[in-house]
């Protein structure tokens, strides 16, 4: 008899363990299609404008260079919608921390405060 109870309790058990790993690695999955449907959306959308506008192709080139490298850059995150909901002091905080390693590789800005870093 404990051996039938041990045995039902080591199945649910493993069920359950299963179905969170699998959980897990279908809202991976989701993740990285989503970004994906995202560059796939922007470049149907750019292409449509781009025939309905007769670009040139070396335009049409440029353009989704650019799209695809700002999305690489950014994760398709959008920084500035995302930091115009942030109080003031607290935006500055973190614009200093995303951009800290450019200012402190830039010789001119060597000996400009901290204060003054934060108001460019």
């Amino acid at each position: 008899l404990y051996e039938k109870v041990f045995g039902i309790i080591i199945v649910v058990f493993g069920a359950i363990f299963f179905a969170a790993i699998l959980g897990n690695i279908t809202a991976m999955i989701n993740s990285f299609d989503k970004s994906n449907a995202q560059l796939r959306d922007i470049n149907a959308t750019l292409t449509k404008l781009m025939t309905r506008a007769n670009a040139p192709t070396k335009l049409q080139n440029r353009v989704f260079l650019f799209v695809q490298t700002h999305m690489a850059m950014t994760k398709g995150i959008d920084t500035q919608r995302i930091l115009s909901r942030v109080p003031p002091a607290l935006r500055g905080d973190i614009l200093e921390a995303i951009f800290s390693d450019i200012v402190h590789c830039c010789p001119m800005l060597k000996g400009i405060s901290t204060e003054c870093v934060r108001v460019l």
